[in-house]
């Protein structure tokens, strides 16, 4: 076998191993995406392009958040955040293409949500706190943190919201340091059918 021979078998193999690092990696996650949509803070646990069959989402009333119930998940490490169906496609737009070339990636994700009537704002975030004591101990799950001021209800096993009945907007998306601000979209069609999706790292 000559050099070259084993220079091409040995390209080829980097390549195929590299492949499947990249497979088993994205194979890794085993909580289905968190979606928020439908221009109210809707949060759905699951989606219809996930494999993953999602859980019931779980109150604790201590602490104001809520979570998915655990169904022997890893622990996580923290979120990758994308946008689906923008209407503002120059917003954040390697989180927005499709495929997203480059997700936001981060432990906290804020969403601020403008309200139709009177403009005013309020802010949920989704943030990876232990499983015990009070987020003291245990593994990190993904928490959903209520607004300040308004609840958040269970409307399906796996959807909780706040809804709004003045037509309001995701209108900013914050992960670590990155803030990808929404216009006010331009119909109810848009501002109905963009999506955040947010899917938990496994460790």
């Amino acid at each position: 076998m000559n050099r070259h021979t084993r220079s091409l078998i040995w390209v080829a193999g980097a390549l195929l191993l590299a492949v499947a690092i990249a497979w088993l990696s994205a194979d890794s996650d085993d909580r289905p995406p968190i979606i928020v949509t439908n221009g109210s803070m809707y949060f759905t646990n699951g989606d219809a392009s996930s494999p993953i069959v999602p859980t019931q989402w779980t109150n604790d009333i201590v602490l104001s958040e809520w979570k998915p119930a655990d169904n022997n998940y890893k622990g996580i490490t923290g979120f990758a955040v994308s946008f689906e169906k923008s209407y503002a496609p120059g917003v954040c737009p390697q989180a927005s293409s499709t495929p997203p070339t480059a997700p936001l990636v981060g432990d906290e994700v804020r969403i601020e949500y403008t309200l139709g009537g009177s403009g005013g704002t309020i802010t949920s975030s989704l943030r990876r706190r232990r499983n015990h004591w009070l987020g003291v101990l245990g593994k990190f799950e993904p928490k959903v943190v209520e607004p300040h001021d308004h609840g958040l209800k269970a409307v399906s096993p796996t959807q909780i919201e706040f809804e709004d009945q003045s037509l309001g907007y995701i209108s900013k998306v914050s992960v670590g340091g990155t803030n990808c601000e929404f216009p006010a979209p331009q119909n109810s069609a848009d501002r109905l059918a963009f999506r955040v999706r947010i899917q938990p790292k496994a460790e």
